[in-house]
C-alpha cells in the first residue's frame, strides 16, 4: 500500500487516488481494531496493544474525516 501511495503521489494522480489510498488504510485500521477488541473481550487478552489500538484507530479515523470530505465534496 505504501508503494501505491508513493506512485499516486509521484505520478501526480488526482486527489481522488489519494483519498482511495487513505480509505483503504482506514479500512485496514478499523478491521485491525475490531480484531484487537474481539481479542480483548472474548479471549481476555488485555495487552496494551489490544487496549490502545481501537482508541487510536477511532482518533485517526476522526482526524481523516475532515480532509477526506473536503476533497470529496468540494
Amino acid at each position: 500500500m505504501a508503494v501505491t501511495a508513493l506512485i499516486a503521489f509521484l505520478a501526480g494522480w488526482d486527489a481522488y487516488a489519494n483519498v482511495a489510498v487513505v480509505s483503504v488504510f482506514c479500512l485496514f485500521l478499523i478491521l485491525s481494531a475490531a480484531n484487537h477488541t474481539w481479542s480483548m473481550i472474548v479471549e481476555r487478552n488485555t495487552k496494551w496493544q489490544n487496549v490502545i489500538r481501537p482508541v487510536l484507530t477511532a482518533l485517526l479515523t476522526a482526524a481523516f474525516r475532515h480532509p477526506v470530505t473536503g476533497v470529496l465534496f468540494k
